[in-house]
């Protein structure tokens, strides 16, 4: 993997830690009253998000010169070229489109709604996180 690609599975993989150790820690009480804690395990949200938004893209720039027209395209290609599951596309756009909604519209947001989102989110990132590892398309 480039260096590139390396640093952003380190902080997917890093990221996706903490997010479970914040949720672990974290009851749905305190994410709804506590804001540093809320923010402690955005942060964590975001970047892993991101680190796999970034593995994506260039995961999908290794299987065509399609570039993808939004972060949920990139799931989409991914699942068109048979190198994830349908399944697996589908949690990861909810989770590419939770990004935006964190990054653009973090004032409108439904707290209760955004904590049960987080807590499903591990599991479909570690699912990509372990491919995006054993993928050798993104070995250049």
């Amino acid at each position: 993997m480039t260096k590139e690609v390396l640093n952003h599975v380190r902080d997917l993989d890093e990221n996706l830690k903490d997010w479970e150790d914040y949720l672990g820690q974290t009851s749905e009480k305190a994410f709804l009253s506590d804001r540093k804690a809320r923010h402690a395990l955005l942060h964590c949200a975001l970047v892993a998000l991101q680190a796999a938004i970034d593995i994506g893209n260039h995961w999908v720039s290794g299987l065509t010169p399609q570039r993808p027209e939004s972060y949920r395209a990139i799931a989409e290609i991914l699942k068109e070229k048979g190198e994830i599951s349908g399944r697996l596309a589908e949690n990861l756009q909810g989770l590419f489109s939770l990004r935006n909604v964190l990054i653009h519209k973090y004032q409108e947001l439904d707290l209760k709604r955004l904590f049960a989102h987080l807590k499903k989110g591990i599991k479909p990132l570690r699912e990509y996180l372990k491919l995006a590892k054993s993928n050798t398309r993104l070995i250049y």
